[in-house]
């Protein structure tokens, strides 16, 4: 089931609101509340939509003409690692692109780190959500790097099969998750620094 959305938000002025594409207009509503008015979305599945809002620490970059942003509370920001993010995502848009000979289909990427999820990521169309449980608070380990690559670009591969291409209904949910771990495992072994991601495949998911 497909549609399109157009979509208004009322927030506190200090807040960032973020939806499938960048706002078109923010206008100042009082001293402490402004309105954020979105374009209409293309036609995409009604699951894949999101809204989201609060006061964020917001980091930026772009991915060739695709902008990037990535956001994360506050009080969590000093556990985030941007510039490796960034560099993961970068490299996965470079693999997609070239493998699926499609470029991205949407306007924007961001991704938001939050702190309560019923899962480990969700790839709304271009707000793609990751529970904060996939951030060590700590020292990282090189497993903990690859597996954060991974789910970057599992999430990253549903842009393509699963937003862009939807399977028909829910009994085939099956498929849509099981090719993005597939594609997400081979741009990690072959777009990233992360070469041995089959054997870490092998020996954790499988």
């Amino acid at each position: 089931l497909k549609a399109t959305f157009f979509v208004s938000a009322e927030a506190p002025a200090a807040w960032e609101v973020i939806s499938t594409a960048l706002p078109h207009k923010i206008k100042r509503k009082s001293q402490r509340r402004k309105i954020w008015y979105f374009p209409k979305t293309e036609r995409i599945s009604a699951y894949i939509f999101s809204l989201h809002a609060g006061p964020y620490r917001i980091w930026k970059s772009e991915a060739g003409n695709i902008p990037l942003r990535l956001f994360a509370r506050q009080s969590f920001a000093k556990y985030v690692r941007p510039k490796e993010w960034f560099l993961i995502t970068q490299q996965g848009f470079r693999f997609y692109e070239k493998y699926f000979d499609i470029q991205y289909p949407f306007h924007k990427y961001d991704q938001l780190i939050v702190p309560d999820f019923n899962s480990g990521a969700m790839e709304n169309v271009g707000a793609v959500t990751f529970n904060e449980a996939y951030m060590p608070r700590g020292e990282w380990t090189q497993n903990q790097r690859e597996h954060l690559a991974e789910v970057i670009l599992h999430e990253m591969a549903h842009m393509w099969f699963g937003n862009l291409v939807t399977m028909r209904w829910w009994d085939d949910l099956w498929l849509n998750e099981s090719f993005a771990s597939f594609m997400a495992t081979l741009a990690t072994a072959e777009g990233t620094e992360f070469k041995g991601a089959w054997q870490s495949f092998f020996d954790d998911m499988k």
